[in-house]
């Protein structure tokens, strides 16, 4: 068979096989060994074992060598090196150079030769006086196929980790390699006379390999076989006799494991200092299956147990970890190197453990009870953390008062790793921010930037209790996890920072935008059962964070407040240093629901909640009142957003709370009249309602997961009251009634005209989450429109109703200093300058020139440079647009990358575009690899650009799969971005011709059949809503212009 990448392999005397899959240029630095060469063959996958060898191998050495045959009589004596390319075939063994040595040695001295050359020894020099076992016997199984039963990858139950002793030395200033030592205490439970861990991409050093009784007077069986399934993830050592239940072992060994570039496991990252100097630093990503690429270990969330944790570094760096510095000192033989041990964690999982080695220094603080709180960040930088710092103390007391349960680590940090990458974890005791920008704050940034940075803080914060003190037992239960953090960040900062508003416009925001999502008839459940590592790392999605958060919110509703924190608390307690399910949750709500009497006795929150958690999607409540009004009925159908998909053979049925206001005493704030819908029913009746002349809402405050439908008389009677008085109706509900009549038109439920409608009282609201909800419901429609001839209505309308807004914000002067900088609505801005507004599109082309006129000094912030860069380019012309590509190709920052990659897609000129899309594919030295597909998202989101990027797919489509990858997924993406908006027969037949072009390739096949589809229903949309929409807006908008 042909292997996909490069495997290094290594043979010593025993026939124990090193493999490692790397890029030597990459990974390796200039000298090898001269010992080290003997040959080259192809090996089988099938005869190796899979784990990940480092060695220091040469760049130009290893190109220059030719390949030589494989003489089998010779390895069983004979350190052979393997490197298997894959441009070689099966079985493909070459002559070569008949100069070199055949030696024989002894297989300590194999890593003495790995690090030959450096000036430094390394943990791995203990390993000299090691006895090898020269009985061992090693095997490789490497399974096909995809692993769908879930004992596939779930460790066998015989065995527990109690204790971790860790002992770390990467060369981040070296080749890369990880040397490191592993000690487990063990608990027997069964007797067993295996011992299987996780280890993916080590190379496990097997005449380490030992297995001790922890009590003196016990005896224990050897190792004698170790194998290895890289599918799986598995390492297994056979012993000669077996473990006895109830006894505990030490099960050690040592091994070399590699930093990473890629944001898994221990990885490596390098930035640029202001004064031109590239440095490194080194940080860990274990979560969900990626601590086993550091260290071998039992990787699941249950399997808890202690760590000390010992860090190699240089001695210009810091290293953190999850406890405090025990002590520090000096590496024996190994000038310039430092020892950090650290304190003793409490029992905790493995995808928690942080490493951290890196040049960065801290600002501190101390909490009430004397515990250090810490913000790390490298010394340019760290003047910038005050705000981060003050928010963590605000917030870590919060918390600690929320769940009326202390801290339960002797401190922590906040490290600022220098990496870019746009993600933070929950490291216990070691908060990591990968993202530097994103958790650095100057007093003078903008109002969104220092949200972002609370949300960070405030959700990695909560998962010190919420999934580290107590952790999900299998990763079904992710949503809990990430689902009660993502809800508790907003509670928390609610409280801490009210005058940003999050409950209202961030938790709007948040669940207007995952129930469009799970309105897709593909959704999944937020509890979804997962098995592979691959399928595990799928489910950290909008589903599992906002969907999960959503539903969480719902049910503190209709538990009160009380009940919820008497309930978690109660959780916390009885599951601390361990783990647990979401059933475990519900069994103590329960309780404490029943004993404060807010839940009926014959009813459960896992009887509700699991409505809510294993199925899929939401419903759509219609509310259809009799012919006096004092009636409803009440039904429930899920919802979907498509007109054409049906709920297929599923007829879900939820538990929904009903809760309602009327205008005869609106209360939107009461926690009364509480009425279940069953999910063993499609309807109840709800009694004692005003009349037909007054309306009622539904789910108050939008609490609820779920959409309501009214008739027609209670839409129009709405519709009234927000004309005549709007504040009547609470503001979040305002935001509500848009939403829901804007999707149920889209879902082909609701007529446009009864949405549009709805808007008109618009001219009338001040309060910008009712807007953002506006914003996110237009974007289709506007999108529809772009090539109509109702758009400019459209648009102009849609200035009309911002015109008051616009004033109060002060859009008259959008150069002064807080209109951009201390911008409260983004989105706002977004629109303003995309309607065309004047005032904002003039301060944008102003801005842009003057950084034009000072190229060194950039004075747009991040929040807003891509929509400044966007408008000036698109109201500007070859200038600005070759003065944004030259910016691009000279700045560092990947962010301040990704806003002027996306801001040269708003060109305007024909010929502009053509060339950016042709820099897209034939540009690899200045466009970076994820570059290419971000402008062809980009274009595809612009008015009127549909048509040409579709030309260019279809033009360069040989080179856009070679791009891309021959796989569905880009396939498939391609096509439907390059399709996204066409809404007529001729842009749908020419996707169809596309696909009959190639209709021997089914990938291509399968993904025009996508695109298809969605076309198809663009079309079915334009069919059935243009003339709906044309007809109002000239009824409602006869201006074509707006004097704005």
């Amino acid at each position: 068979m042909i292997l996909q990448s490069r495997w290094y392999l290594f043979l010593v005397p025993m026939q124990v096989l090193y493999m490692v899959n790397t890029s030597p240029t990459q990974w390796f630095p200039d000298r090898v060994p001269s010992k080290f060469w003997h040959g080259i063959a192809s090996v089988s996958k099938d005869d190796v074992v899979a784990v990940n060898a480092i060695n220091e191998i040469g760049r130009s050495d290893l190109e220059s060598r030719e390949t030589t045959e494989l003489d089998p009589e010779k390895t069983g004596a004979t350190i052979v090196q393997y490197i298997v390319k894959d441009e070689v075939p099966d079985n493909s063994l070459k002559e070569g150079p008949s100069s070199l040595e055949t030696e024989n040695y002894e297989p300590t001295t194999l890593f003495s030769w790995l690090t030959e050359g450096t000036t430094e020894a390394s943990l791995l020099e203990d390993i000299e006086e090691t006895t090898p076992n020269s009985a061992l016997e090693t095997v490789v199984r490497d399974k096909e196929g995809e692993l769908s039963d879930e004992m596939d990858i779930r460790l066998p139950d015989t065995i527990r980790p109690l204790h971790y002793t860790i002992k770390i030395q990467p060369f981040i200033h070296g080749n890369l390699s990880i040397h490191g030592l592993v000690e487990i205490d063990i608990e027997v439970l069964k007797n067993t006379s295996e011992i299987t861990l996780h280890s993916a991409d080590i190379q496990c050093i097997y005449h380490t390999v030992t297995i001790s009784p922890l009590d003196d007077d016990d005896v224990s069986p050897q190792v004698v076989m170790i194998v290895v399934e890289p599918n799986r993830q598995f390492l297994t050592a056979t012993l000669n006799g077996s473990l006895t239940a109830g006894k505990k072992y030490r099960y050690s060994m040592y091994y070399i494991a590699t930093l990473t570039k890629e944001a898994k496991g221990f990885f490596m990252s390098t930035y640029t200092e202001s004064d031109g100097k590239i440095k490194r630093a080194a940080a860990t990503i274990f979560q969900p299956t990626h601590a086993r690429r550091a260290f071998p270990c039992f990787d699941e969330p249950a399997l808890k147990a202690t760590f000390d944790i010992v860090l190699f570094r240089e001695r210009n760096m810091t290293a953190i970890s999850n406890m405090p510095l025990r002590q520090t000192s000096n590496s024996k033989e190994q000038e310039g190197w430092l020892v950090d041990e650290f304190e003793t964690t409490p029992p905790m999982s493995t995808y928690l453990v942080i490493f951290v080695i890196a040049e960065i220094e801290s600002v501190a603080s101390t909490n009430n009870d004397g515990i250090p709180i810490r913000v790390w960040a490298r010394n340019e930088v760290i003047h910038q953390t005050k705000f981060a710092l003050q928010l963590t103390e605000k917030t870590h007391a919060f918390f600690e008062d929320m769940f009326n349960i202390s801290y339960p680590l002797p401190k922590l940090d906040v490290v600022a790793v220098p990496s870019g990458l746009s993600m933070a974890f929950e490291g216990w005791g070691a908060i990591l921010v990968y993202d530097e920008a994103a958790s650095l704050l100057a007093n003078s940034s903008t109002i969104s930037h220092r949200n972002n940075v609370g949300r960070i803080l405030a959700h990695e914060i909560a998962h010190q209790w919420f999934g580290n003190l107590v952790t999900p037992h299998w990763w079904t239960d992710l949503w809990l996890n990430e689902g009660f953090a993502s809800y508790m960040e907003n509670v928390a900062l609610a409280c801490i920072k009210p005058e940003w508003n999050v409950e209202t416009e961030q938790v709007l925001k948040d669940l207007h935008e995952v129930m469009r999502l799970d309105s897709q008839l593909n959704s999944h459940p937020v509890s979804v059962p997962v098995y592979h590592p691959d399928e595990i790392s799928k489910i950290f999605d909008r589903i599992s964070y906002e969907k999960g958060s959503s539903i969480i919110r719902m049910m503190k509703h209709f538990l009160t407040e009380e009940t919820f924190k008497k309930g978690i608390f109660s959780f916390l307690s009885d599951h601390k240093f361990g783990s647990a399910t979401q059933d475990d949750l519900w069994e103590s709500l329960s309780r404490a629901g029943h004993e404060d009497g807010v839940l009926p006795r014959n009813l459960t929150v896992k009887a509700i909640m699991d409505s809510w958690t294993l199925l899929m999607g939401y419903p759509v409540i219609s509310v259809i009142r009799n012919v006096d009004g004092t009636q409803a009925e009440v039904s429930q159908e899920r919802f979907i957003l498509s007109r054409n998909e049906s709920t297929g053979e599923h007829d879900y049925k939820w538990w929904v709370p009903l809760r309602y206001t009327t205008q005869v005493k609106p209360n939107f704030t009461s926690t009364d009249s509480l009425i279940w819908l069953k999910n063993s029913s499609s309807s109840t009746v709800v009694s004692d309602l005003p009349d037909k002349d007054h309306w009622v809402i539904f789910n108050l405050q939008q609490t609820g997961f779920y959409r309501v439908h009214y008739d027609d008389n209670n839409w129009d009677l709405l519709n009234q009251q927000l004309l005549s008085d709007h504040e009547v109706i609470d503001v979040v509900n305002r935001a509500q009634v848009i939403d829901d009549i804007f999707n149920l038109a889209l879902s082909g439920k609701a007529s446009y005209a009864k949405a549009l409608n709805m808007t008109t009282y618009l001219q009338k609201e001040m309060e910008l989450p009712v807007w953002n909800t506006l914003f996110e419901n237009i974007n289709y429609m506007n999108a529809m429109l772009s090539n109509t001839d109702v758009h400019d209505e459209l648009k102009n309308y849609i200035l009309s109703l911002l015109e008051p807004l616009f004033a109060q914000l002060g859009f008259e002067n959008p150069l002064s200093s807080n209109f951009w900088h201390e911008m409260k609505n983004p989105e706002l801005t977004h629109w303003a300058c995309e309607l065309g507004h004047v005032y904002c599109v003039e301060g944008a082309k102003e801005l842009y020139k003057t950084w034009m006129l000072d190229p060194q000094h950039n004075q747009l912030a991040s929040s807003y440079m891509k929509l400044v860069c966007c408008t000036a380019i698109a109201h500007g012309g070859q200038q600005e647009w070759e003065f944004a590509w030259q910016q691009f190709k000279e700045i560092e920052g990947n962010d301040q990358k990704d806003n002027l990659i996306k801001a040269l897609s708003c060109n305007k000129d024909f010929t502009l575009k053509d060339r950016y899309l042709n820099l897209s594919i034939y540009s690899a030295n200045e466009i970076r690899s994820h570059d290419s597909y971000m402008i062809l998202d980009s274009m595809a989101s612009r008015p009127g650009k549909q048509k040409i990027l579709w030309d260019f797919c279809r033009q360069h489509w040989s080179k856009l799969q070679s791009m891309f990858g021959y796989q569905y997924d880009a396939t498939e993406a391609i096509m439907l971005i390059a399709t996204k908006y066409f809404n007529n027969e001729e842009e749908l037949n020419e996707v169809k011709a596309f696909q009959k072009d190639h209709e021997n390739d089914s990938m291509v096949k399968r993904a025009a059949e996508k695109a298809i589809e969605q076309t198809a229903r663009n079309v079915e949309w334009m069919e059935k809503n243009y003339d709906i929409i044309r007809v109002w807006l000239n009824e409602h908008w006869s201006r074509q212009t707006v004097d704005i």
